[in-house]
């Protein structure tokens, strides 16, 4: 109840909570003497410490041992104020440690003593009036000098110990001197303290006795015990463990007794011992015993290695303990909800905030006029009219004006301020306070984050939905949102007027520091409500003006008018803190302040804040000093003290080499002294479980920065080696790599072993993803947090992307321990300073998917999985290595996970990327490669260049002086990289990368009307060259030899070449004979390019500077553009046409077509392969250059020209500026287009029906020659319309509207198996058969096909039906098929010759669709189970467009007539079960009906939904819970069904069916009311209710075990539900509705039906719960289909033994088995217990012994004619005669000898092959035997 009460406190913004939350900490202080301990110490740090750490690491605690003389070179008792301050360190390590905060090593050694830092005016005099009496010499001028008399607030007198200068940690110099004078100083307390001893023990004194012991004789090891005895939380339970360590055989005792002060320390040390013992309870203490050796420990000894090994076992054990205790005794709240504990953490660390800036100011606003005013405001607010509705309250002032504290202060005052009033008799209100303090946090850091935060804690404390199930973090959304809480809070005090509503205040500081980001709606802060209730009140700060913030126009109006804004010009706490500490410094003596910068009275803050850093330099050294304020400085939301120390305490050194403060390296002891002197500067508060350490005040930290950081290069060097902090593991890799060959050469082949192992590990364990993971590393909150940012200010692009923003395990950490909207906001800061299609392309997937992983963060791997895997196949970039992690996390996960297997999704990425606005319209543009930043000229500017960064949309740099007429060209110079040396190349340098710019361009060249050309260096952005040898206007430049020569040319006529060197020029072409507009070079810097206005273009060698060629076209010459891969010319000329030729030859290749404007820009792609231009009209015109035709126009400059065009590297982006707009298109060619790369509707008629046709007549060829022959494997290109799985689960079959049957293999990885072509009309329906073997389509064409699977080829063609054919349905037998038209005509026919069997008319047309959605033309949405056939065959069951559906008779073995059944409402769904027994009918009318097949008898109604019900499906087996209700009467309907339900043919509570109940089956129902339930079909019982989509179901499909369902939903989502507990167990969204899906028996896969999609999603789930249940492939149909087959006269007929048709293990004893001897049925018992499928027989077949088929059987086509020769000899058992001959040419074998004969059902046609035909194909087949060496035999016919 503790906890819950202090998250409701935390939750409604009391700042008088009795609990806050505590970091996960385990601090623990080492105390010890120096010398004598040293290898425990070493151990506690080097071992015990790690070891813990990942012990503890999954529970996200840190472990810290603090050990004081680590790294110090002199003794730390020298200094008395150090000692105080480690004494301060041990409180902090009882504040925040859990279980164990102090470990006290006690040794041999008891002193030595430290001097007191300070003392009582009376003890000092008390002091030197003992060393008087005592005759001590100097006694009193040593303790007047170094013990200086000071008077606290308080009038109390003391005395502080003077601080020595120069400090000890400075030089051993200083430490040496000092010592001295310590030890004298020591000796004076020591003697004077005895004297007083005794003296009180005369006195009986013992409390003073006491005392003084402790102060002037215990050691600075007791005096740490009892420090930390006094402020153990316990006595029975201290958290303290003391290690007391004993030698055995020690040392021999000297001769003489050793001297008086020995004697007495022996004693003391005794004395320690004992009150250890007397003091701590037995399970803290630990008593070790080590063998004596001269030197004391030395771990290479055998004795002592075991001492230490006992020494951290005792240790740890005793510390695990311990640290486990106090987790169970306070435990956290991390069980409670995720939404929840996050905004809890959060709302803690703002009002934890709070608390510090009232300390802070001390109550300095109270009474002042602003609080006053603000007090009288938010009162008259609160207490108006409810239909009185108030603007929020904006306090504007400088830095340093005292916002914070003023926030602060209203959020404290206001529970007073709103208290109610005694003369009226309501009760008291409830104050709900939210207190955010703007970018002080990571989540408080960018608009989004805070306003997604800010809406969570309103739903919690207005007792609604914290996260909608419609929840998405859009910007949109949120803001939404936001406005429907503040009306929620408002209706609330509308509806109960008599009682007091909760007065929400909220509370914003520092709306200036929130982070914009691109998703931002309209402006950045457009979420702040203008007009508020009265019970809601908002009072926001700000350093800027409202019109300098993000807001819109009508924000700025409301929070600038005056009662809104407020002004602060009084009370400033910064500039009293800086008061403070400067006094302090002076005060104590801890400077010299004389020294300093004389501080004016009414100096700024920012000269306070210098006065005070050069104090700490003055008081320290300024290296030291220096270092640790710039990594505050740099840091962004602050470090730990364990980051601090491993960036400035190297562990790399000597023993003896001890880390000092003039070389900025701090210890554990100087790190403790400096943070306690700044404390005034400084702040420490809990962040995600961490006590981070950051400067008091943004300004302080500002003005550090300028001081210590004043270049760009040292701020990127720090901020890389923050980032170094944070990424150990990649730089240790890094390490490795630069290892001796040898050592490389050893781990290659250790890899490569390891790797053989995983790849026969990976084969004995098969999984769908066979992925692995990159090298890890281990993400924290602090990775999330801090380290990405110091990669982006490193300018570390490559690393940013490996490690964070482009690494999966970065973002799922950032999922998990954030929020996708915080990754969301980390992807746009970091786009906002990259341009990179990595980066756009994850930014992009997390964007789509945003909406998703709100509400289920676990899909992250399953979104970027089918988002990005069609970008990263085949690939080994980062988006590649991100998908195999992704794929490597999701085959480690344990739970039920789904797992898209096949790619459906395009590229996540818009066709525009981003844009932005310029101060005015641009002249010309040109990019960087990469495209990061570009150069434009303006037209305010025309005669200066400006260099602008493209990702965040800056002006960086003008370059000055300019030209002094405006610039008509430019051109930037690529870097020539230089060879690669890879000896040169360190890769753990610290120091950052080189600037982008500069490593990617080299020079900037401009010209101008001036006639001159500029040469800028753009690695110092200084002029270069300037070039005056033109006397004309320069139209044009480039660079030439490796950025050697300029190339210009002018109006002039003139092609001038000028070294770039030496500034001189190289040649002057005189040639053209007008202007010359162009001049480019080619990519190998051997051709030279020129084109003028006399409509020539010269083509000149550079390396002679002969002309090679001359084209000459027909107008002037525009532009020209040279290809990447120096094969094409493209020119612009004047008449808007764009000439392409030959660069080689100048021959003309073609025009290219569709430019309607004239060129103003043109640049061709990386690919060689297109070119965009720009154009006068606003657009940018794309053109494949190979087709000559235009491929894609973009609009973003609809009313100035496009004036320039760039891509960039890769053709990744497309950079264009027209008017004042830049925009960012994404070039790669299939970018930017829809799902589907052909469109709907454009297939033609002739195409999708003509049944007359060109297309019908192949078929009909196809038919006469028995050649349908298998097409290429190749996806579907249009709509898919159908989709079936195979029973066994391995294969699906998809239909489409191109006409396409596409087979497919999903068992492992998905893929084609085959595309079967034929249909000339749109697929409408597919099926496979039972066993397998072959698969049925029926299409719009009114034909049905059934092809077979093991070669691909057609088998045989029914026709007969004269409307589209809406389904087919292959019998338990495989022999044959049914289909049904849109006419309601119903069919069965014989699979293998096509013969119709029976013919049903007058049946009703088919069900349509229960949720019509829109699909491609001439398709109809039809439900897949509109025909069904029962698993004897006897009936077939069909539905219709109305309330009715039919039972249809097959066999006419009684006479029976047909049985029609229905509901009020239209039908929408039907489904047999799984024996064929019931039928279950799902209505408009909200029920489900259960109907006995044979008699149509109503056997039970299911009642639950309140919309249509959609879809339903059956278990196979019953679940083990489901057993039979004996106590229900059989036959009647359950008890309660309420009486409005129409029944029919029976009535409630009437015998509805024989006395048989049905089977206890597991039913599953969708309905548009987004719901689904379980069902009891035996009791009519609903078992659980399924609730998670959020729009209705369109489909459902139950495991064969019953343990889960599948279930599809317009949401465009998947979900599997675990069917027995009612929860959902994983989803998947798919991006699209889904119209249907089938599955695996266990669910292992999944295919998808998609609305509009060409592709075949397939899903896996991962660790599925149910058990595969292997369905049979054959039953023994009711009547031989000769008895069903029609009268009719026989003919010749060819051999009909179809190899695609198997036989059965019953069916094979039924003809054979009394033929087979008994030896033989012992041979073959084994393998008949499968089907003879090709797969399954060929391996039975060839362990026949003596059969050599085995070794020759290679491929399917031999595999068949082997079986078949098989059946052969089996059916010539069965004739009693000798194997017939066959013909074995497999390119001549048929699947079904069907295919060569005449259709039986197809009149017109010829009966069977020609005889020469025949003749021709048998000798062809014995050839073709006899080059294979299969023996033939003689040619024989069987009929089946």
């Amino acid at each position: 109840m503790e906890v819950e009460e202090m998250l409701q406190e935390v939750l409604r913004g009391s700042l008088k909570a009795s609990r806050w939350p505590a970091p996960r900490v385990v601090k623990i202080f080492v105390a010890s003497t120096r010398n004598d301990l040293a290898e425990e110490r070493r151990q506690l740090l080097e071992v015990i410490g790690p070891e813990l750490q990942a012990e503890y690491e999954h529970t996200g605690i840190e472990v810290e041992f603090v050990d004081m003389h680590y790294g110090v070179g002199y003794d730390i008792t020298l200094d008395g104020q150090l000692f105080a301050d480690h004494l301060n360190e041990i409180s902090e390590c009882r504040r925040y440690s859990k279980g164990c905060f102090f470990i006290c090593l006690v040794g041999d050694e008891y002193l030595p003593r430290p001097l007191p830092a300070k003392l009582l005016s009376s003890d000092v005099a008390a002091m030197k009036e003992a060393a008087k009496e005592l005759n001590i010499s100097d006694a009193e001028e040593l303790l007047s000098a170094w013990y200086i008399p000071l008077e606290a607030e308080d009038g109390s007198k003391y005395h502080t110990l003077r601080r020595p200068k120069p400090n000890p940690e400075v030089s051993d110099e200083a430490a040496t001197e000092w010592t001295a004078t310590k030890e004298s100083i020591e000796n004076i307390l020591v003697s004077g303290a005895k004297h007083l001893i005794e003296k009180a023990d005369q006195r009986q004194d013992v409390k003073a006795a006491n005392q003084l012991r402790h102060t002037f004789l215990h050691s600075a090891v007791e005096q740490q015990f009892s420090h930390a005895i006094s402020i153990s939380p316990s006595a029975t339970k201290p958290a303290i463990l003391a290690v007391v360590r004993d030698f055995e055989n020690g040392p021999p005792s000297p001769a003489e007794e050793p001297n008086s002060l020995q004697k007495a320390n022996r004693a003391l040390l005794k004395s320690f011992r004992d009150r250890i013992g007397a003091t701590l309870p037995s399970e803290n203490r630990l008593y070790l015993t080590a063998k004596w050796k001269s030197g004391g420990i030395d771990p290479e000894s055998e004795e002592h290695e075991m001492y230490l090994y006992r020494f951290r076992c005792s240790l740890k054990e005793h510390l695990r303990v311990m640290i486990s205790k106090a987790l169970d005794e306070d435990p956290d709240m991390k069980g409670r909800n995720k939404t929840i504990m996050e905004v809890f953490e959060e709302a803690a660390c703002h009002l934890a905030m709070s608390r510090e800036h009232l300390k802070e100011c001390n109550g300095r606003w109270a009474g002042t006029p602003e609080l006053e005013q603000l007090k009288a405001t938010l009162v008259g607010a609160a207490n108006a009219a409810p239909t009185i509705r108030h603007a929020p309250i904006l306090l504007h002032g400088p830095p340093g004006s005292g916002k914070s504290s003023l926030l602060s202060s209203i959020a404290q005052s206001a529970e007073e301020w709103f208290a109610s009033d005694e003369s009226t008799p309501q009760p008291h209100r409830q104050l709900l306070r939210v207190v955010r303090f703007c970018g002080a946090t990571p989540r408080s850091a960018y608009s989004l984050e805070v306003l997604r935060l800010l809406c969570q804690h309103l739903a919690i404390l207005l007792h609604t939905e914290f996260l909608p199930k419609d929840a998405s973090f859009d910007p949109l959304y949120l803001n939404t949102w936001f406005q429907s809480l503040v009306r929620r809070a408002e209706t609330a005090a509308q509806t109960q007027p008599q009682w007091p509503p909760p007065l929400l205040l909220i509370l914003l500081d520092d709306l200036h520091g929130l982070q914009p980001t691109e998703s931002d709606i309209v402006a950045a802060l457009s979420w702040l409500p203008v007009s508020l209730p009265p019970n809601v009140l908002l009072v926001a700060t700000s350093a800027l003006h409202p019109d300098a913030l993000k807001l819109t126009p009508l924000q700025k109006e409301r929070l600038g008018a005056p009662e809104s804004l407020f002004q602060l010009t009084g009370c400033a706490p910064l500039r009293t803190r800086l008061l403070s500490f400067l006094s302090l410094i002076k005060i104590k003596k801890l400077g010299d302040l004389e020294e300093n910068e004389e501080v004016e009275e009414g100096a700024s803050l920012e000269k306070l804040s210098l006065a005070c850093l050069h104090a700490m330099e003055q008081l320290v050294c300024r290296p030291a000093i220096a270092r640790l304020a710039s990594l505050l400085s740099a840091t962004q939301f602050g470090l730990t003290e364990t980051e601090i120390l491993e960036l400035t305490m190297p562990t790399n050194r000597g023993e003896d080499d001890p880390l000092r403060l003039a070389n900025a390296n701090f210890t554990f002891s100087s790190l403790c002294s400096v943070r306690r002197t700044m404390n005034l500067l400084l702040k420490e508060r809990v962040q995600s479980g961490r006590i981070v350490i950051g400067w008091r005040h943004q300004l302080i930290s500002e003005v550090s920065a300028r001081r210590y950081l004043a270049t760009p290069e040292s701020q990127k060097s720090l901020h890389a080696e923050l980032a170094a902090l944070f990424f150990q593991e990649d730089d240790d890799e890094d390490d490795d790599e630069d290892g001796d060959d040898d050592e490389d050469a050893e781990e290659e082949k250790k890899e490569r072993k390891d790797q053989e192992e995983g790849d026969e590990e990976g084969k004995r364990k098969e999984t769908p993803f066979q992925a692995t993971a990159a090298p890890d590393v281990t993400y924290s909150t602090r990775h999330v947090e801090e380290s990405w940012i110091h990669l982006l200010k490193a300018d570390d692009a490559d690393r940013l992307k490996k490690l964070t923003v482009c690494n999966f395990d970065f973002l799922l950490a950032t999922v998990q321990t954030a929020s996708i909207s915080y990754l969301r906001c980390v992807l746009e800061h970091a786009r906002c300073h990259h341009l990179d299609r990595h980066l756009e392309l994850v930014y992009g997937a997390v964007r789509k998917s945003s909406d998703v992983l709100s509400r289920d963060p676990l899909q992250l791997a399953s979104q970027i999985i089918c988002w990005l895997r069609p970008v990263a196949e085949g690939s080994g970039d980062l988006v590649g290595a991100m998908i195999m992690s992704a794929m490597a996390w999701c085959d480690g996960y344990s739970e039920p996970l789904l797992v898209p297997l096949t790619a459906w999704l395009q590229p996540p990425l818009p066709l525009q990327i981003k844009g932005f606005q310029m101060p005015s319209p641009v002249r010309l543009m040109e990019a960087t490669p990469s495209g990061q930043n570009i150069v434009i000229i303006s037209w305010a500017s025309p005669n200066e260049p400006q260099l602008w960064s493209t990702p965040s949309g800056t002006l960086i740099h003008s370059f000055r002086p300019g030209h002094s007429g405006p610039i008509v060209c430019l051109s930037l110079c690529p870097v020539v990289q230089p060879p690669a040396n890879p000896e040169s190349s360190d890769a753990n340098a610290p120091s950052p990368p080189t600037s982008s710019l500069s490593s990617e361009s080299q020079y900037l060249i401009t010209g101008s009307e001036d006639t001159s050309v500029m040469v800028w260096d753009l690695s110092t952005m200084r002029l270069k060259l300037r070039i005056m040898e033109h006397i004309a206007p320069v139209l044009c430049v480039t660079s030439a030899l490796g950025n050697t020569v300029v190339a210009s040319g002018g109006e002039d006529s003139r092609v001038i070449l000028t070294s770039l060197v030496t500034g001189e020029v190289i040649m002057r072409i005189d040639h053209h004979r007008g202007p010359v507009t162009a001049v480019a070079v080619n990519s190998s810097d051997d051709v030279l390019v020129s084109g003028s206005s006399d409509s020539t273009i010269c083509i000149w060698s550079l390396d002679d500077f002969v002309l090679l060629n001359t084209i000459q076209l027909q107008s002037p010459i525009a532009r020209v553009c040279i290809s990447p891969n120096s094969s094409f010319l493209l020119a612009a000329t004047d008449q808007h046409r764009l000439c392409l030729r030959s660069l080689a030859t100048g021959s003309q290749i073609h025009y290219l077509k569709g430019l309607k404007a004239d060129v103003c820009s043109m640049s061709i792609a990386q690919d060689s392969q297109r070119a965009a231009v720009g154009s006068s009209d606003g657009r940018v015109y794309v053109f494949d250059m190979l087709g000559g035709c235009l491929s894609r126009t973009l609009s973003s400059h609809p009313a100035a020209p496009v004036t320039g065009v760039s891509p960039t590297a890769h053709d990744d982006f497309l950079l264009s500026a027209g008017g004042n707009k830049i925009s960012v298109w994404s070039f790669r060619p299939r970018d930017g287009l829809p799902n589907m790369g052909t469109p709907l509707g454009v297939f033609s008629a002739a195409a999708r029906g003509g049944l007359g046709g060109v297309a019908a007549d192949t078929e009909n060829q196809n038919a006469r020659t028995g050649k349908a022959a298998m097409a290429a494997q190749r996806p579907h290109d249009a709509p898919i319309t159908c989709v079936d799985i195979s029973r066994d689960g391995t294969m699906a079959v998809t239909g489409s509207v191109d006409c396409l049957v596409n087979v497919w293999s999903v068992r492992t990885t998905p893929e084609v198996h085959c595309t079967l072509e034929g249909h000339t009309a749109p697929v409408s329906v597919v099926a496979f058969a039972p066993s397998g073997l072959f698969a049925v389509s029926g299409s719009e064409d009114r034909t049905a096909r059934v092809w077979g699977l093991t070669l691909g080829l057609l088998v045989s063609c029914f026709r007969g039906h004269g409307s589209t054919i809406t389904s087919v349905a292959v019998m338990m037998d495989s022999r044959r098929v049914a289909t049904s038209d849109r006419s309601g005509v119903l069919m069965v026919w014989a699979a293998d010759s096509g013969a119709l069997l029976l013919s049903l008319t007058g049946m009703v047309p088919g069900v349509t669709s229960p949720n019509p959605v829109s699909s491609a033309p001439g398709v109809t949405n039809v439900p897949k189970l509109q025909l069904a056939v029962t698993s004897d065959m006897r009936y077939a069951v069909s539905g219709s467009g109305d309330n009715s559906l039919r039972i249809s008779r097959l066999t006419k073995e009684k006479e029976e007539r047909d049985v029609t059944v229905s509901h009020s409402e239209e039908i929408t769904c039907f489904v047999l079960t799984a024996d064929s027994r019931h039928v279950i009918t799902g209505s408009k009318d909200s029920s489900l009906k259960v109907w006995q097949v044979a008699g149509g008898k109503l056997a039970q109604v299911l009642v639950g939904h309140s919309d249509h019900v959609t879809c339903v499906a059956v278990s196979i087996q019953p679940p083990p819970s489901l057993v039979p209700d004996s106590s229900r009467p059989p036959g009647l309907l359950p008890r309660g069904l309420p009486t409005n339900i129409p029944v029919a043919p029976a009535t409630i509570g009437e015998k509805v069916a024989p006395p048989e109940a049905p089977p206890p089956v597991l039913v599953v129902s969708g309905a548009r009311d987004a719901s689904l339930i379980v069902w009891d079909m035996a009791t009519g019982a609903d078992l659980r209710t399924l609730s998670g989509h959020l729009a209705f179901i369109t489909c459902v499909a139950v495991a064969a075990d019953g343990t889960i369902a599948v279930s599809g939903s317009e949401d465009k989502s998947v979900m599997v539900w675990d069917t027995r507990r009612g929860l959902p167990l994983s989803s998947l969204s798919m991006h699209a509705p889904i119209l249907g899906l089938c599955m695996s028996t266990d669910a292992a896969r999944i295919v998808l039906h998609l609305q509009d999609c060409a592709a075949v999603p397939v899903a896996c789930l991962h660790n599925t719960p149910a058990t595969y249940v292997k369905l049979p492939a054959y039953v023994q149909p009711a009547k031989e289909i000769e008895d069903l087959r029609p009268s009719a006269p026989k003919r010749p007929m060819r051999r009909l033994l179809k190899k695609e048709v198997s036989l059965d293990t019953y069916t094979w004893q039924k003809k054979y088995g009394h033929l087979t001897s008994s030896a033989m049925v012992a041979a073959v018992e084994e393998r008949l217990k499968r089907r003879f499928s090709v797969s399954a027989s060929m391996e039975e077949i060839s362990k026949i012994p003596g059969s050599t088929m085995g070794s020759q059987i290679c491929g399917p086509e031999q595999a068949a004619l082997a079986q078949s020769q098989h059946f052969e000899h089996l059916q010539a058992l069965w004739n009693k005669r000798s194997p017939p001959r066959r013909r074995q040419n497999p390119s001549l074998s048929k699947q079904n000898s069907c295919s060569s004969r005449r259709d039986s059902a197809d009149p017109g046609e010829d009966d069977g092959m020609e005889e020469e035909d025949e003749e021709e194909a048998e000798e062809e087949s014995e050839k073709n035997n006899k080059r294979q060496g299969i023996p033939t035999g003689p040619s024989d016919r069987v009929y089946v």
